[in-house]
């Protein structure tokens, strides 16, 4: 299995928005509103991608793993949007269950840890949904601290995950 990593461009809008509702719908089911779920489709987050990618207006660090050219996943990390006391965030992550435990996620996360180290970063926090117990494992696997500082979101909790120093 031979699974590349590269920047996001325009043409992988599309993709990238299907990722993004298909990792949401068979990882957060249960963990978050249904309604919320079903407010989510490939035709409402297009847009949305469209402008994160074309856009870029956080200038984010938009990177995508592509298994036999084929997008499997996507990482966005950058600017933090909260005021916990880090220089990143890791905005997001979105990899659907059939793609998961296959490497994607490692690789898209030491990648964005590189580029953010090279733009001089030094910290970095997440926020990530209480339930997801899977997702917490795999951060706390690349190091992050589990803290007690939470966000409460509209139907559901999310947890901030640490790295005081970035790994190398």
């Amino acid at each position: 299995m031979n699974i590349k990593i590269r920047e996001l461009v325009s043409e992988d809008v599309v993709d990238a928005a299907k990722i993004h509702v298909q990792t949401f719908h068979d990882t957060y089911q249960g963990m978050i509103p249904s309604e919320k779920l079903n407010e989510m489709t490939d035709e409402s987050m297009i847009p949305r991608w469209k402008d994160i990618i074309e856009g870029n207006k956080a200038n984010l660090i938009l990177l995508g793993a592509f298994l036999d050219e084929k997008l499997i996943g996507t990482c966005a990390s950058g600017t933090p949007r909260g005021e916990f006391g880090f220089d990143s965030e890791l905005w997001s992550m979105n990899i659907p269950k059939i793609n998961q435990r296959k490497g994607a996620g490692k690789l898209l996360f030491q990648k964005s840890i590189e580029r953010l180290t090279h733009e001089g970063k030094k910290s970095m926090y997440l926020c990530c949904i209480d339930k997801n117990i899977n997702a917490l494992d795999f951060y706390r696997a690349m190091g992050g601290e589990i803290t007690d500082m939470s966000v409460q979101r509209d139907g559901y909790q999310e947890i901030i995950v640490k790295w005081n120093k970035l790994p190398h």
